[in-house]
């Protein structure tokens, strides 16, 4: 038993000693629920689990069991797995036992996996950690905020594990969470009162006090009570759901509403009747939903929304305390919102009589123009309420109709429409005086609606009645394409502008109707005082149609006149009707018989759907179309028409009415004083005729009779454009006038920039005044053109003297050459005599060269066209020019690389140099520089040229530069005359630059001069490159002379030693020859001797008949032997045309014995059209 005792008491003590501890432990875990764990209390628990510090492992247990704090065990690491808990934690963490909980990876129970991350190195990292708190999930789904004290322990197989305590310690961040979302929603209450700032800002500050809502949204009732409509959304990608409206009986929203409580919802799709409908559930985050907690939104016991957290978690992300924290909020949040609904409504109906103020100064300001006051309406209904489409309906004057003066629709203005009275919503409108609110048209039942504006038809219809007094005078109707936009303020904002627009509109309306008045008592008295002074018929037309143009402002007029077989005969026809002047139209043709049937004007603003319609493109774009009758008292004489493309009203059509009365009349008149006066009207025509002008005053001044010129006059010498009396013209007394002029016969007045000229004359005095005629012309464009024409009048005097010149003096060469020739073929003549003939020919030759000159003057030279090097040539000139011109003038050329190649005579070409480089040695008599420039130009359709007169195509530019003193600027415009020079007696002849002048235009270029900046002066040559085939020139001849066979050649020459001349010279070579003077005379030898005659060789200038009328009158009598004229001019003009009627080939005179010989053998040879050729 000693020993027993002994043995026992070592045990008791260690028991006692356990107990000891036991009670230490207990009453550390007392402290340590008002205060954090700390190292030592997790240390002392972790000891006392350990087995060595209890005598029995049950009784180990048995401690850890009934500790009231969560201890645990778990291997490190980023997921780590439990290695021990006691009941405490298991039932914190929700779990049934220490398996079921060992079985799950701790990062599982974390939020946030990569918290655990963080937690295990930073304990392994430190050995321990004391307060680490974070969130983690149940294992039946609700969050939790706990606090871990934590250390790292070793055993003596060195493995590593985390122990610790674990406490719940939710309640206290909730309290903490629930306080920072207080003072956060009154910091954000405090911060605005502008609604959707302060909605966005309450729903952001929810989401972040409750962490498990992963959306939110914030739904405000709308002024139905009916709907909701959501203000602000956050989470959500659908833009959509922003704004979207769902009524207050849908899902959870609408369940705390109807409960008027808070709710947490779990899962929504445990209960049907909580789920989205079919409109929202087409959203798929809406559909996607699980989970949310929702608080309805009172002020002083009114519901004003909802504001709702969601989840798409089914797993109870919400708890109780969610929606405590959530309702805490309610109270501030709703009251804030009602505040800042209240500052928004009064701030929006602040401004809606801002804008009923603005609108009424804008309709007192619109001047009683109802473009003003349609769109003064239009802006203010804009500004106050949604409107996407407007209308403004008025009743007609006779209240037969009524007409939608305005329609906006789709962004943009419509065309009026008139429609029969009492129908559409107008018709509705007017018959009840009540105002008309459709909040869905597709929902709506019997309302009558006529369709303006845009094809898609509008949803919602706001629609007032305008009065006036008691009176309904239209309808101002608001309209929006969104279904149920309009609200009982919109209504009463609508009508207060209807009644303010009602009250101006007509004002409006008497003032136009007053001014319409006015404008028509005007246009009669301005119509009737011109078509008094209207002296013919002719001006009558006018005046009527012209002032229709101005007064209506239409685009087309026109007057008709039935004809006795009643046909109607268009008389006159102004503006985009004038095309119509003379037309004829049958009595069954148009509408014009329709009309005329019904007697009563007529107006038709669709005149492009009037099927009656004679010629609709005359329209031209005119929309409208109106017509008065033309009546002499009880007899319809015609029509009056207007066009127009702005719509005619009743106002234009009773003006209308107004002139047809007036032009009846005045028609009328014009054809009783046209039928009394027909004398005097063809007088009259005949001094209308003349192309001055004439008037006929009496003795006072008063005009009589004026003919258009002399009205035309008048609009720039009379004081007035419809003076009736003149006291002056031109600023010089009449009286003056009247007198004879003090040197000519004409008085010259100046009035501005126009110069007249007039002359007087008396008529023989009647019994009652003095009369006289005062013929006036209007010379300004000849003074102006007087000096242009001066050049082209010389030369054209060169041109006839050069014409008549060479005629003759070609007839008498001719005469020389061809005796002398004859005389050449004596075979017995002396070698002396021989040489003095040939003197003769040569000096002959040098006289045709003279002769050429003075053609060059008229351009009267045939050209010898061919294609030409232009640059080649013009290097060939510069070498010769160095031999001609003094050796201190140096020539320079440049010449680019490029195709000169054109149609033009070289003689010619070379004439020109010749005459300019004359010109330019004449400016340098001290020497200096003669340059050449050749340039290819390109003119192209629709691009200036560089002169106006240049032709599309391709140009040559020929510059020819000296660099003397250049040329004085009084002499710079008559430079091209013949005959003028600068040169002293004897020194010039003044034709070298008219030559040049001719030659160019011969070649239908262009010459220009101009002086040079840095001195001299510079002609600059056009020529056309053209494609003209070139003259076929047989000049020299070859010496050969063929023979005749006997053939008969019928001579036609006015001149009778030539002809003889050409007679005998054709006899010497074999011919027969038959002559005549002229062609009349050689149709008479035809007569006789056509059948005979194998060739005609005749002149083309001959009294009686010329030799191209002879070949004509020829070709008519079916003879078609050859045909040769000869002239001492060129006929390059007349050629084609004589080409065409037959003609063989033509010879210039003086022609050698040589050319004739050959010429003549060729067409006989070749009877066919031969190649025009010059001999």
């Amino acid at each position: 038993m000693k020993d027993q005792g002994q043995s026992a008491s070592p045990l008791q003590a260690e028991l006692s000693a356990a107990r000891q501890r036991v009670a230490e432990l207990e009453a550390a875990l007392e402290r340590a629920r008002d205060v954090p764990l700390s190292a030592d209390v997790v240390a002392l628990a972790c000891d006392l689990a350990a087995p060595a510090q209890l005598p029995r492992e049950q009784d180990y247990a048995t401690l850890i069991a009934e500790l009231p704090v969560g201890v645990f065990r778990a291997t490190p690491g980023p997921e780590g797995r439990a290695l021990m808990a006691n009941p405490a934690c298991l039932r914190l963490l929700g779990y049934d036992s220490v398996e079921e909980f060992a079985a799950l990876k701790n990062s599982d129970l974390y939020i946030d996996p990569s918290q655990r991350q963080a937690y295990s190195e930073q304990l392994l990292a430190q050995g321990s950690v004391t307060g680490y708190e974070l969130r983690l999930r149940r294992k039946d789904g609700a969050v939790i905020w706990v606090s871990l004290t934590s250390r790292v322990v070793y055993n003596p197989q060195g493995a590593t594990y985390f122990e610790g305590v674990i406490e719940d310690i939710t309640a206290r961040k909730r309290q903490e969470s629930e306080a920072a979302a207080l003072a956060a929603i009154a910091q954000t209450i405090s911060q605005t009162l502008e609604l959707q700032p302060l909605v966005d800002h309450v729903l952001a500050t929810a989401l972040h006090a409750i962490p498990a809502a992963e959306k939110g949204s914030l739904a405000l009732l709308t002024d139905s009570g009916q709907d909701l409509q959501v203000r602000a959304i956050s989470g959500y990608e659908d833009a959509s759901v922003l704004g979207m409206t769902f009524p207050i009986t849908w899902g959870f929203a609408g369940r705390a509403i109807r409960d008027r409580r808070p709710l947490c919802v779990n899962d929504v799709q445990n209960d049907p009747a909580l789920r989205a409908d079919a409109a929202t559930a087409a959203i798929k985050e809406v559909a996607d939903l699980r989970s949310a907690i929702v608080i309805p939104l009172e002020v002083y016991g009114r519901l004003i929304g909802v504001l709702s957290l969601e989840s798409t978690r089914p797993q109870r992300p919400f708890d109780e305390g969610d929606l405590r924290l959530l309702s805490s909020m309610a109270g501030p949040v709703a009251l804030a919102i009602e505040n800042a609904r209240l500052f928004e409504e009064t701030r929006r109906r602040l401004g809606e009589l801002e804008v009923l103020h603005q609108t009424s100064q804008r309709l007192l300001n619109a001047q009683l123009d109802p473009e003003q006051i349609y769109t003064a309406v239009h802006q203010a209904v804009d500004a106050i309420m949604p409107c996407e489409a407007l209308i403004i309906v008025l009743q007609g004057e006779n209240e037969d109709y009524d007409e939608a003066v305005y329609v906006f629709d789709r962004g943009g203005r419509w065309p009026s429409q008139r429609f029969p009275h009492g129908e559409g919503l107008t018709g509705w409108v007017l018959a009840s005086g009540q105002t008309l609110l459709i909040p869905d048209l597709d929902e709506a039942q019997g309302i009558p609606v006529i369709h303006f504006g845009a094809p898609e038809h509008v949803r919602s219809i706001l629609a007032a009645p305008l009065r006036y007094g008691d009176r309904p005078i239209g309808m101002l109707s608001a309209q929006s394409y969104q279904p149920n936009i309009y609200q009982p303020q919109h209504r009463l904002l609508l009508e207060t502008l209807a009644a303010q627009f009602a009250s101006v509109i007509i004002n409006t309306f008497y003032y136009q109707q007053a001014q319409s008045r006015l404008r028509e008592l005007e246009a009669i008295a301005g119509i009737s005082a011109a078509l008094r002074a209207a002296p013919h018929h002719e001006a009558i037309l006018d005046i009527i149609l012209d002032e229709l143009l101005s007064r209506l402002k239409v685009e087309g007029a026109a007057l008709e006149r039935r004809e006795p077989n009643g046909a109607l005969y268009t008389e006159r026809g102004r503006g985009v009707w004038e095309s119509l002047t003379g037309v004829t139209l049958s009595p069954d043709m148009g509408l014009s018989p329709q009309v005329l049937q019904t007697g009563q004007p007529y107006l038709n603003n669709d005149a492009h759907l009037e099927p009656a319609l004679f010629r609709p493109e005359l329209l031209q774009g005119c929309r409208a179309i109106a017509a008065a009758p033309l009546m002499i008292e009880t007899q319809l004489t015609g029509l009056l028409w207007i066009a127009s493309r702005r719509a005619l009203d009743e106002d234009d059509l009773r003006l209308l009415t107004a002139i047809a009365n007036i032009a009846a009349t005045a028609l009328q008149r014009a054809s009783l004083q046209e039928q009394m006066l027909a004398q005097a009207r063809q007088m009259l025509q005949m001094i209308e005729s003349v192309p001055e002008g004439v008037l006929l005053i009496n003795g006072d001044g008063e005009i009589l009779l004026a003919n258009p010129v002399a009205e035309q006059a008048l609009t720039h010498l009379a004081p007035s454009p419809r003076a009736s009396r003149l006291t002056q013209l031109g600023g010089q007394p009449l009286q003056e006038l009247l007198t004879s002029p003090p040197k000519g016969l004409w008085h010259e007045i100046r009035t501005g920039n126009r110069i007249f000229e007039l002359i007087a004359r008396p008529l023989a005095p009647d019994q009652r005044s003095e009369q006289w005629v005062l013929v006036i012309k209007d010379a300004t464009e000849e003074r102006q053109i007087q000096g242009q024409l001066q050049l082209q009048e010389r030369l054209a005097a060169v041109g006839q003297l050069a014409a008549g010149i060479a005629h003759d003096f070609n007839n008498i060469m001719a005469v020389i050459v061809l005796y002398t020739q004859m005389a050449l073929r004596d075979s017995t003549l002396p070698l002396k005599s021989r040489e003095r003939l040939e003197t003769v020919i040569s000096q002959a030759g040098r006289a045709t060269e003279l002769i050429q000159q003075i053609l060059d003057f008229g351009r009267k030279t045939a050209l010898e066209r061919r294609p030409m090097d232009l640059s080649a040539f013009v290097k060939e000139q510069v070498q010769l020019l160095q031999r001609i011109l003094p050796e201190n003038i140096s020539i320079w050329l440049d010449s680019p690389e490029g195709d000169y190649t054109l149609h033009a005579d070289p003689t010619r070409i070379q004439q020109l140099l010749t005459n300019l480089a004359i010109n330019a040695r004449d400016a340098m008599p001290a020497g200096g520089v003669l340059s050449l420039t050749l340039q290819r130009l390109t003119v192209t359709p629709g691009y200036s040229p560089i002169l106006p007169e240049l032709k599309p195509g391709a140009w040559i530019l020929l510059t020819v530069a000296d660099t003397g003193a250049g040329i004085p600027p009084e002499v710079l415009p008559h430079l091209f005359e013949p005959f003028f020079t600068t040169k002293e007696p004897g020194k010039g002849s003044g034709l070298g630059l008219a030559q040049v002048y001719g030659i160019v235009k011969q070649h239908e270029g262009r010459i220009t001069v101009d002086n040079l900046p840095e001195g001299g002066a510079a002609f600059s040559i056009y020529l056309p490159v053209g494609e003209e085939t070139p003259v076929k020139v047989d000049r020299a001849g070859s010496g050969e002379q063929p023979l005749g066979r006997g053939e008969t050649i019928l001579v036609v020459e006015d001149n009778a030693v030539l002809r003889a001349a050409l007679a005998e010279n054709l006899t010497l070579l074999h011919y027969q020859v038959l002559q005549a003077a002229h062609g009349v005379e050689a149709l008479q030898v035809m007569e006789t001797h056509g059948e005979t005659v194998a060739l005609v060789l005749s002149d083309i200038i001959m009294p009686c008949m010329g030799g191209p009328a002879l070949l004509h009158a020829l070709r008519a009598r079916n003879w078609d032997q050859p045909f040769i004229l000869i002239s001492g001019h060129p006929i390059e003009k007349e050629l084609e045309a004589l080409l065409e009627q037959g003609l063989s080939c033509w010879l210039k005179k003086p022609l050698s014995q040589e050319q004739l010989a050959q010429a003549v053998a060729a067409v006989l040879q070749h009877p066919t059209r031969q190649e025009s050729s010059e001999g």
